[in-house]
């Protein structure tokens, strides 16, 4: 009887296989000619993909967000996930909640997916976008992502810095290559195919080499109903999630170089978290959980005499907020929203709520915010004072400080004070507030020619860092007014380029 058994299972286990590998081979749109054959079989072989009916695969297809995330997830092995995602438009019931949420966890997706806190799974997907998605799989799989080489594309160059930083590592390691020499149509939908072939091209890479490694991960229940979910990563870095049966969470993250970070959120009220930095690590990026992160929340430092200080520079992210530390610091979670009657329907929502929670620049009055108004010199040289945690109270004028500040900080040379502010001249000022790192290669905007010598670097460096954009018509317009909607949205992802 057992060796009938046996028998039977190797059969059933045969006849699997041949049904596997056949129904990669039936499909009547991917004849053994077609460019991506082999993926393909590859792909639905190893269970990654299926075909759109019984017969065809339909390879020229385009993608969506909610089908790429999945198909990772897949490829992944479905890692358990505890808890849902933050995002506001994935059902519990749609086949790709539980990859939303670990792609979410696992900082899979772009930062730009969950600017309105949406995961919009049924919007289709770019090249570049899902470059960007293997580059971070490959993070999470701890691979080294160090690339010192460029890829030779001429359309690329207007790309965030998330982006661009993707493609040229796709490209050194060929799981892309361009349209043709020296284009890569970055916002071209992927089509099934191209997203197979990428992924069978990063399975011959890195995986099948056995480059990859993974953190380990265990969910055990207490008798309560309590889940503690244990990560662990290669480097011997520890995070434990305890979840009680009230929603309440408690987290304790324990880096490899000493820094710990202790976080609790309750089912309401304040999320509180203490961080321990050593001494030898100095500043450093630390990120508090949260499990419904929004554009307005802040970190704010609470000081041993009880006095509060919203952190400026703190970020939100997909999974909470993030901010440098040094030492020991106390903090708590807040949500610091500004209503204004004139941002409902405005392209800057988001970016005016991330500024003016954090308190970098009000309103004009009446509960408006005026993003459509120009903003002055003295006015941008006062914001980064604050940001900077300089005091611009008082003074002879209301930018007065402020302006005294950037001189001595050598963001600006403080003359024109009262001046309406330039694309140009906002992103001279945010590059010297970075530090005027170095910067190569040429812009490729059709109106490069007349932006300002001196302001060159700084263009150049503020586009490849996502913080300044074109206008359309691959033009900067680097003379044109920088509008008070503009320069929140800058502020905004200079913050989160440089956290």
């Amino acid at each position: 009887m057992k060796r009938l058994t046996c028998i039977l299972l190797t059969l059933c286990m045969a006849v699997s296989i041949c049904c596997v590998s056949a129904s990669a081979a039936l499909f009547t749109d991917v004849p053994d000619s077609f460019w991506a054959s082999k993926e393909i079989a590859w792909a639905v072989n190893k269970g990654v993909v299926n075909g759109t009916s019984a017969t065809t695969f339909s390879p020229n297809d385009k993608t969506l967000r909610g089908q790429m995330t999945a198909i990772l997830y897949r490829y992944a092995g479905e890692p358990a996930v505890s808890g849902a995602s933050s995002f506001s438009d994935v059902k519990s019931s749609i086949y790709y909640a539980n990859a939303a949420s670990w792609a979410q966890k696992n900082n899979i997706l772009i930062s730009t997916v969950t600017g309105s806190n949406k995961f919009l799974g049924d919007t289709t997907i770019s090249r570049a976008e899902f470059c960007a998605m293997v580059y971070n799989y490959a993070g999470y799989k701890s691979i080294d992502r160090k690339t010192a080489s460029t890829a030779p594309f001429s359309d690329v160059k207007g790309l965030s810095s998330e982006l661009l930083t993707a493609i040229n590592w796709a490209y050194a390691n060929g799981i892309v290559n361009g349209v043709d020499k020296t284009h890569f149509s970055p916002d071209s939908t992927l089509t099934r195919a191209q997203a197979v072939v990428m992924l069978y091209r990063y399975e011959a890479k890195f995986a099948s080499g056995g480059v990859e490694t993974n953190p380990s991960t265990e969910i055990p229940t207490k008798p309560d109903g309590t889940t503690v979910e244990t990560t662990t990563k290669p480097d011997g870095s520890t995070t434990v999630a305890e979840t009680k049966p009230d929603g309440s969470v408690s987290t304790v993250e324990k880096r490899a170089d000493g820094t710990e970070i202790k976080t609790a959120q309750p089912v309401s009220g304040e999320i509180t978290a203490s961080v321990s930095v050593p001494k030898s690590v100095g500043s450093t990026r630390v990120d508090i959980p949260v499990s419904k992160p929004s554009g307005s929340m802040v970190a704010v430092i609470v000081h041993p005499d009880g006095t509060e200080e919203i952190v400026r520079g703190s970020v939100v992210t997909e999974t909470g907020v993030a901010l440098r530390a040094e030492g020991d610091v106390r903090l708590k979670i807040i949500d610091n929203a500004k209503r204004f009657n004139d941002m409902a329907d405005h392209w800057a929502k988001d970016a005016v709520e991330f500024a003016s929670s954090r308190e970098l620049f009000n309103g004009v009055g009446n509960d408006a915010f005026g993003p459509d108004r120009s903003m002055t010199r003295g006015m941008v040289s006062t914001v980064l004072a604050r940001l900077a945690g300089a005091d611009t109270a008082g003074g002879e004028t209301w930018y007065a400080k402020g302006t005294v500040w950037a001189v001595e900080n050598g963001i600006s040379d403080g003359t024109a004070p009262e001046q309406p502010v330039t694309r140009e001249q906002l992103a001279a000022m945010l590059y010297r507030y970075a530090g005027s790192p170095a910067v190569s290669g040429e812009l490729g905007f059709d109106d490069a020619d007349s932006i300002s010598a001196w302001a060159r670097d700084a263009v150049r460096w503020c586009v490849d860092n996502g913080i300044l954009n074109g206008v359309g018509g691959n033009r900067m317009t680097p003379q044109d007014l920088a509008r008070r909607g503009q320069v929140a949205a800058m502020l905004m992802r200079f913050l989160q380029a440089t956290v």
